[in-house]
Parts: structure tokens; C-alpha cells; sequence
């Protein structure tokens, strides 16, 4: 289990309008490790709808994929699918390579892409909302 603020303290500590920031989103997540799926999960229990995405095989992320259903989160392995270009913005992993395809449709898209980099907590959604 991931050791990580609940979502219903961290609401004590923002406005209205931060939440509201979060909550009804379209939030992607690019990445499946602990970060990933902490971020995703808080952004959901924040009332994100949430799509998180991976290039790993659905075997080596079988836990990960089970966790994130478990959570009615919505997730994808084994390629990034347009979904993404679809979202509000994106949280990306610091696993994933900056000079990616994915990313680079991102940027091209405009879409806001914010980094995981040090951030095991999904904190930087607190930052976000700030």
C-alpha cells in the first residue's frame, strides 16, 4: 500500500476554487509506479476523472492495473493511445523519457504537462491547485 495523504485532509487545506480545479478534470497519468499511482489516486479522490497509461506489459503491472481498477480509475499498457490528448493535463512520471512521442504530442497539443519528478506523494497537485 502506498503511504500518502487522503484526499479528504488535504480538501481542509485548499480553497474552493482549488479544488475545483481538480474536481470534474480530465487528469492523465504516464506512468505506473508508486508515484504514478499515487498521483492518480489522490487526483481521483479529489473528483478527477482520471486515465492513467503505461508502456509496460499489463503482466509486469498487474498489480498496478489492479490497484488503479480498484479505484474505478481507468488505465491502458503497453502503448499511450490518443486518449491522452483528450485531457486537461497530464502528470508524467520521471521514468518517462522527455524526448518521447507522446510528449512531444503533448507540447504540440498545447495540453499542460506537469512533472512527478520528487513528488512520491502526489503533492504536486497540492502545488497545482495553490
Amino acid at each position: 500500500m502506498i503511504d500518502r495523504p487522503k484526499a479528504e485532509s488535504l480538501k481542509g487545506n485548499l480553497d474552493k476554487s482549488a479544488l475545483a480545479r481538480v474536481a470534474g478534470r480530465r487528469v492523465g497519468v504516464i506512468g505506473m509506479a508508486r508515484s504514478g499511482i499515487a498521483a492518480a489516486t489522490l487526483a481521483h479522490e479529489l473528483g478527477a476523472d482520471v486515465f492513467v497509461t503505461d508502456m509496460g506489459s499489463q503482466r509486469s503491472l498487474g498489480s498496478a492495473i489492479d490497484s488503479l481498477k480498484k479505484s474505478g480509475i481507468e488505465c491502458e499498457t503497453g502503448a499511450h493511445s490518443d486518449k491522452l490528448l483528450h485531457v486537461d493535463y497530464v502528470i508524467v512520471s520521471p521514468g518517462v523519457p522527455s524526448q518521447s512521442d507522446i510528449l512531444q504530442q503533448l507540447h504540440e497539443a498545447g495540453t499542460p504537462v506537469f512533472s512527478e519528478l520528487n513528488s512520491p506523494h502526489g503533492s504536486h497537485l497540492v502545488r497545482l491547485l495553490a
